[in-house]
């Protein structure tokens, strides 16, 4: 299973960031909120502050600190899933207690369309389904998908699938599938659209290639 695990911190105000510095002490992830950024330009969109934070596998416990107040977090990591559970919160929450890893050599297969070209999106998967490299699986049990689950910003927005390949030139020459397969079936500015997301963060995208 490819080593990818990571939080997600959240903060509901307009184009903010949130400034952290982290350490690890033992197997604790000890995480500070330094501050907030605010820009001076002010821009239209509304949305969340997102921080990422790369999570080791030899942790057990995260540690948030904001001041003078503290949250833990206890964490567990197998081959498949991201687990936390909380040990005291004052002013953090979880969004999820359990993460699927991405697992080793796969795939997601993430495309949106509009109303009247809905067969892009069946079209291309049957081109993925054909290949015997490629074997389509579902993610079992309970925990959040670390996958786009659906695309976003279409009319028709598709429910991702997701595919394991054994080998990885195969993988490689879906960039040129799609290339071709877009030039063919996706008109320009049209507004479908369809991706490849990697395991290991190489990603394929029609839209650079139509």
């Amino acid at each position: 299973m490819f080593n990818h695990s990571n939080f997600h911190f959240f903060l509901y105000r307009t184009h903010v960031s949130l400034i952290t510095t982290q350490s690890i002490e033992d197997n604790e992830l000890i995480i500070r909120f330094e501050k907030i950024s605010v820009p001076t330009i002010c821009l239209t969109a509304i949305g969340p502050a997102i921080s990422y934070i790369d999570l080791p596998e030899k942790i057990n416990k995260v540690i948030f600190i904001n001041g003078n107040i503290i949250d833990k977090y206890s964490i567990k990591i197998d081959k498949e899933k991201v687990s936390i559970n909380i040990i005291e919160n004052n002013f953090t929450s979880l969004l999820f207690n359990q993460t699927f890893r991405y697992p080793q050599n796969s795939f997601a297969y993430v495309s949106g369309t509009n109303t009247d070209d809905t067969e892009i999106y069946d079209r291309f998967l049957e081109v993925l389904r054909e290949n015997p490299n490629f074997t389509e699986f579902e993610f079992e049990g309970e925990g959040r998908i670390p996958y786009p689950t659906i695309s976003d910003g279409h009319w028709v927005n598709h429910a991702s699938k997701y595919f394991l390949y054994t080998d990885y030139e195969e993988f490689q020459n879906l960039k040129l599938i799609l290339e071709n397969f877009s030039r063919e079936n996706i008109e320009e500015n049209s507004g479908a659209s369809i991706s490849i997301y990697g395991w290991n963060n190489i990603s394929f995208h029609s839209w650079l290639n139509n």
